[in-house]
């Protein structure tokens, strides 16, 4: 579940060997910013589109070292929607220390000054769908989300929940970034063209006291230590969400050929929809007699055809979707057991 993060160690005997010969010795692993000799990029295993750099700053003078990016973009590729298995976040933990030449117990000392909690969840309807009916977070802090296209956010000083398409902002920027894309990001295309993914980010700042206040967490040792505790944090915060209705059921638009036809029938239908099927019919009143009979047919076989078309409860599929991600998670950490104690916190 961790995603991005700011982390800090402060005794300088882990750390004093991380010099600027260093760093040159191991080229390979290091790229310096912007001709520095204290900042460097820490690289990705992976290259092009794919690479996702993490960050070293050495401050010799005040005595501690600093460590940022995302972990899970730097050690599965940028262009990833896996999320960190236990077993995966050690290795990626492992390899970190390995190239930095900072024991695993030593790495664990690393106190946390910022850290994202996420998941990606995959969806068998539109993002767009959930984020029309969010309207808050159970928190008098939290009442009005920023919202743009892809993504809405509640924020405070030192607490952030966002929830965003994932696919579409992977596909901004490698938008941003050329016209051209190459094989990796044409693979990408191709395989998320009819997929749906949202991610639920929860990021806590301003240091490590606060992070412990939310998630009990304040070093990389205890974050491998309550990493199962975080779907309890993920699961009760996921459920502070407000949404618009508590029951109400949308008529989702799933086009067979992808055709104008079936966009302005959907259109159609929903209005018709929201109209009623009592209102519609009385409508049909303000019709010469001729015609009557023949559109009260077509009001009726509309709604019959409604009834069978896919209709989702917002609030119900949201957290159905994301019990399901969740579960699939702790599936994965072979942690399937722990379900109950998740989605009864």
């Amino acid at each position: 579940m961790l995603d991005n993060f700011i982390a800090i160690l402060r005794e300088r005997s882990i750390f004093n060997h991380l010099d600027y010969k260093y760093f040159e010795k191991n080229s390979e692993y290091f790229v310096p910013i912007k001709y520095t000799i204290d900042k460097y990029k820490i690289k990705s295993r992976f290259s092009g589109s794919n690479t996702a750099h993490l960050k070293i700053e050495v401050f010799l003078e005040t005595n501690f070292i600093r460590i940022s990016g995302s972990l899970r973009k730097w050690f599965y590729g940028q262009l990833s929607l896996k999320d960190f298995t236990l077993a995966d976040l050690e290795d990626a933990l492992k390899l970190l220390g390995t190239i930095l030449n900072i024991s695993f117990e030593d790495l664990k000392k690393f106190e946390f000054s910022t850290i994202e909690i996420g998941l990606n969840i995959p969806s068998k309807v539109d993002f767009s769908y959930f984020k029309n009916e969010i309207k808050g977070f159970k928190n008098s802090t939290y009442n009005h989300p920023v919202i743009n296209k892809t993504s809405l956010t509640f924020s405070n000083k030192s607490f952030k929940l966002i929830v965003y398409d994932k696919v579409e902002e992977i596909k901004s920027k490698i938008k941003k970034k050329r016209l051209l894309k190459d094989i990796e990001e044409e693979n990408f295309f191709d395989i998320t063209t009819k997929m749906n993914y949202f991610r639920i980010e929860f990021k806590i700042t301003k240091g490590k006291s606060r992070i412990h206040s939310r998630i009990n967490i304040e070093t990389i040792g205890d974050l491998l230590e309550q990493f199962k505790e975080l779907f309890i944090f993920f699961w009760v915060n996921v459920n502070k969400l407000e949404f618009l209705s508590e029951n109400k059921d949308v008529l989702v638009f799933a086009p067979k050929n992808k055709t104008i036809k079936e966009m302005n029938d959907y259109f159609m239908k929903v209005g018709m929809k929201s109209f009623g099927y009592e209102s519609a019919l009385e409508l049909t009143n303000q019709l010469k007699n001729e015609h009557k009979r023949q559109e009260r047919r077509f009001v009726k076989s509309t709604f019959a055809s409604i009834q069978n078309e896919n209709v989702i409860q917002i609030k119900a599929e949201f957290l159905k979707t994301v019990r399901k991600a969740v579960t699939f998670e702790l599936y994965w950490n072979n942690w399937i057991r722990y379900c109950p104690v998740v989605f009864h916190s």
